[in-house]
């Protein structure tokens, strides 16, 4: 495969449809049954190789939110993502990564796992390796427990995960005329904290997972039926605002709404844009009236993709697979 010399992917937040936690196991980690769909409230992650020898990983971060909390080192999924390939590949070249946020952080909705799966293939391509779904899904289920659904629901950008997160089936994308609203609290969740306010300290025995027979075209009403999230009670004992906010969403009859994965963002199912701002804008008016803190207030709408490349330089062959659209 050619060289590229530049190359942008985007990196789409998930919200989850549901999240079942079945247990912990003796590993340490949780037993979980999730379906995660991508949305287009989206990270880009530019990469360059830089032929200088010292065989690097530099990061910079921009955008709305590249706030603080964020580290710009080896403690950032980005880097431990693509240190293992630069090193096989890299032949002496380092990577000039940078990252625009537009995800907020600590949010339940994925930004940090969908930014590493977006820098790995941006990080092949420009260094000129193929993308290898496969060893990508790998790699990326070793960093987290959602990391690895970017990579491989990029052709539907909707999955069902098991296990902690690594064992997934691609599910058919949701209609494109679907919208979710989006109302991030201003305070952030520790995805730690809120596993462990379950209470689950040592190995369980593992719960029965439910059975799913969801078709989309049953529209949104039976699907927000089926939404729910085993987290919500654990988030708001560790972060007790979390709970002012569920009593809110009741309080206005939208108790539809569920929290995104750990949180602190919920969110609501909508046939159509025009619900969802209008459900967005009750949200809105009820924080306000209540003195909760709000970081991001928006509207999506499904991604159908889990990473895309947007933009490539230098005129590199054709990429296998979907994820170059």
């Amino acid at each position: 495969m050619s060289r590229v010399d530049s190359v942008s992917v985007l990196a789409p937040a998930k919200v989850n449809l549901v999240l079942d936690v079945l247990g912990r196991r003796a590993d340490g980690y949780h037993e979980v049954d999730t379906v995660l769909a991508a949305i287009d409230l989206a990270d880009v992650v530019d990469a360059r190789a830089v032929d200088d020898r010292r065989g690097e990983v530099r990061l910079e971060l921009a955008g709305p939110f590249a706030s603080p909390d964020i580290p710009r080192d080896e403690r950032n999924l980005v880097v431990r993502a693509v240190g293992p390939l630069l090193a096989a590949v890299g032949n002496g070249r380092s990577l000039a990564l940078r990252l625009l946020k537009s995800v907020p952080s600590q949010a339940g909705l994925g930004g940090g796992s969908s930014d590493a799966a977006a820098a790995l293939l941006a990080a092949r391509l420009a260094l000129g390796v193929g993308p290898d779904t496969a060893s990508d899904i790998t790699l990326l289920a070793s960093l987290g427990s959602d990391t690895a659904f970017f990579a491989a629901a990029q052709d539907t950008g909707v999955a069902r995960a098991r296990g902690r997160g690594e064992s997934i089936d691609v599910l058919p994308a949701l209609p494109a005329g679907w919208c979710i609203a989006l109302a991030t609290p201003a305070a952030v969740a520790s995805t730690e904290a809120v596993y462990q306010s379950l209470g689950l300290d040592a190995p369980s025995a593992k719960r029965a997972e439910r059975p799913r027979a969801w078709n989309w075209e049953d529209g949104v009403a039976l699907v927000r039926a089926e939404l729910s999230n085993d987290l919500e009670r654990a988030a708001a004992l560790a972060v007790p605002e979390l709970g002012r906010w569920r009593a809110t969403l009741e309080g206005i009859d939208l108790d539809h709404w569920r929290l995104a994965g750990s949180g602190s963002t919920w969110f609501g199912l909508y046939p159509d844009e025009r619900g969802a701002r209008q459900g967005l804008a009750a949200v809105e008016a009820a924080a306000e009236r209540a003195g909760l803190g709000v970081r991001f207030l928006g509207v999506a709408h499904p991604a159908g993709f889990g990473r895309r490349v947007v933009h490539r330089e230098t005129g590199a062959a054709d990429v296998h697979g979907s994820a170059v659209r």
